[in-house]
């Protein structure tokens, strides 16, 4: 696992190493930065291809949303709500939600699968992003 911060400690030293150095990347950033980081992230992908898995675990899915329009194809986006607080100590068993990105519905599959290698249970929802939150059907 390789940790990137802009604010502490961090494993590599720009967005852009993370990137080529990942298979994996979750943006778990305030709410404010993760538009601003998945787009730097799409930049990236457009430069550099290499088939990733990108997903955020953000509260409100409308406000970043938008921000996976640039990512390439090779990437495989979702936006992911964990059903579980921070004092968990493990995903084993935990509950995903994952938002498929709309244009990218068939990587929410990948994603999800990607959760479930990793023990965490990901029904697949056909969520789809609302103002202000998500809604799943």
């Amino acid at each position: 696992m390789i940790f990137y911060s802009e604010h502490g400690r961090s494993d590599v030293g720009s967005l852009e190493e993370l990137y080529l150095e990942s298979d994996v990347i979750i943006v778990a950033s305030s709410i404010g930065s993760t538009p601003e980081r998945l787009k730097k992230l799409a930049e990236i992908s457009r430069e550099h291809g290499g088939k990733k898995i990108v997903f955020d675990i953000a509260t409100f899915k409308s406000l970043v949303i938008e921000a996976y329009a640039g990512f390439d194809e090779e990437t495989r986006a979702a936006s992911v709500h964990p059903m579980f607080g921070p004092g968990a100590k493990t995903i084993e068993g935990k509950r995903f939600i994952v938002v498929p990105i709309p244009g990218r519905e068939e990587d929410a599959e990948e994603v999800a699968d990607f959760i479930r290698s990793i023990g965490g249970t990901c029904p697949f929802s056909t969520g789809r992003p609302t103002t202000g939150s998500w809604a799943s059907s």
